[in-house]
């Protein structure tokens, strides 16, 4: 029993010693390593001169005088400023194309609303007449020698039985230049009526027309309508065909 105790002995001796050994043997090579590299960074830092190192101890050496970072200044978003300027430039030039667009237009618009619905509604396509016709005509166009731009302007202005009564008296004078009728002093409008038929048929129907919304207008006083009015009025160039006008001789 005592040199089984033994032999247990010598086993964790040996066990103990050979432990021992490998750590004495690993502190030594780490301290070698250690040794070399320190050897090494001794070398190199001796070979040039910073201010936190003594070359002659080999020591690390606490610097005080070290310049704070510089903080980077802050950069401007240059690159986001210009893309603003350009996004209010780009809305400004097109507020400034609409604005002009909308004046042109009103421009456009006023033009065409000013220009006379035809050049032949002017004075120089008026029939000759004397002032002994102008006095067979209505005592409501005294004073008025373009009859169908007096005609025109009142309806403009709503008033379809008055710009009848001056539509009719051009008709009479039209008619009578062109000598389908015969302008006369006690004629009736039934009289010229007939000498119309008689001698231009195809203006049978517009001068009925015309004679009953004159008749209405300056005798009835009834107020015409705009659309019955504009059917007589869009066919007046009927009345200016004097190709088709049977001239007496």
């Amino acid at each position: 029993m005592n040199a089984t105790f033994l032999l247990a002995a010598i086993r964790l001796l040996s066990l103990f010693c050979l432990v021992a050994f490998s750590n004495i043997s690993m502190t030594v090579t780490v301290n070698a390593g250690e040794a070399d590299l320190n050897s090494e960074i001794g070398s190199s830092l001796k070979k040039r001169k910073y201010p936190w190192y003594n070359s002659s101890t080999g020591e690390f050496k606490p610097v005080s005088n070290i310049p704070e970072k510089q903080k980077p200044k802050p950069q401007t978003n240059s690159t986001l400023d210009f893309s603003l300027i350009d996004v209010v430039m780009r809305v400004l030039f097109w507020i400034l194309v609409a604005v002009i667009a909308v004046w042109l237009t009103v421009l456009l618009v006023r033009a065409i609303v000013d220009i006379p619905e035809k050049e032949t509604d002017h004075l120089s396509d008026m029939p000759a007449f004397s002032q002994e016709r102008l006095d067979l005509l209505p005592e409501m166009t005294r004073g008025v020698t373009d009859f169908l731009s007096e005609a025109q302007k009142q309806a403009k202005l709503g008033d379809f039985s008055r710009a009848m009564v001056f539509y009719y008296s051009w008709q009479l004078l039209m008619l009578g230049d062109q000598e389908v009728i015969e302008l006369e002093s006690g004629k009736t409008n039934r009289q010229y009526l007939r000498e119309a038929a008689r001698n231009r048929p195809d203006l049978r129907e517009l001068f009925t027309h015309s004679i009953r919304m004159f008749e209405d207008a300056i005798y009835g006083g009834i107020t015409l309508l705009a659309a019955d009015f504009q059917g007589v009025w869009n066919q007046r160039e009927m009345l200016r065909n004097r190709s088709s006008a049977g001239r007496r001789a």
